[in-house]
């Protein structure tokens, strides 16, 4: 999950970076909706990826 949220953050950055998305933060003020979405689901997948690896990664105790 760790790994995931930082491939996402990457995408989202690249994302921001697109001439379309800088026209539309340059007019709009606002980035465009999938960014916004890219940088939650990466903090959302970080979050729970460090969470994991804090807690022992879900090991099952018998």
């Amino acid at each position: 999950m760790l790994v995931a949220g930082a491939i996402l953050l990457i995408v989202g950055m690249n994302a921001s970076n697109s001439v379309l998305n800088q026209l539309r933060n340059l007019f709009t003020g606002h980035l465009a909706d999938t960014t916004v979405w890219y940088y939650a689901g990466s903090m959302a997948s970080a979050l729970t990826g460090l969470l994991l690896v804090l807690t022992g990664g879900g090991k099952a105790t018998v």
